[in-house]
């Protein structure tokens, strides 16, 4: 990361972030590598705060970047999953908003989940069944060719 390069949205910038630790962190975490990634971690952190802080948007505290979305290297190499709130990649109808002390908290609807996965199992077999017909088709034109020459 270049403190040069133009400014980024912040979201866009910790996306782009996050794919380079993912791919990172998953590539090294059989080693054995977990005080290696303590210390990247906190080399990213700094990295990432001096950045956000040139944008105006200073952010002090690991929380606060981990809000943010920010991933963690000693999370992947433990195994720890990242809290199901930052996942937004379902619909909106998905998520609910869950009455609780700490507002903006959301939640998934589980049935709502459960009937989209239901689609969307129903549409792979569809996608599997018009693969093994387009194959079909191929094979009887490759048979049909090789018949003319």
């Amino acid at each position: 990361m270049c403190l040069h390069q133009p400014k980024k949205s912040t979201r866009t910038f910790i996306k782009t972030l996050n794919q380079s630790i993912n791919g990172f962190g998953h590539y090294y975490k059989y080693g054995d590598v977990i005080k290696q990634f303590a210390r990247l971690d906190s080399f990213i952190h700094k990295q990432v705060r001096e950045y956000l802080r040139a944008s105006d948007k200073g952010f002090s505290k690991n929380s606060q970047l981990q809000k943010l979305g920010l991933r963690s290297l000693l999370a992947l190499k433990q195994g720890l999953a990242r809290p199901i709130k930052t996942v937004k990649n379902y619909p909106a109808e998905v998520w609910t908003a869950m009455p609780s002390k700490s507002s903006g908290t959301e939640v998934l609807n589980l049935a709502l989940l459960e009937e989209l996965m239901a689609k969307l199992v129903e549409q792979n077999k569809q996608l599997i069944a018009l693969s093994t017909k387009q194959t079909r088709q191929l094979e009887s034109v490759l048979q049909l060719e090789s018949a003319y020459v």
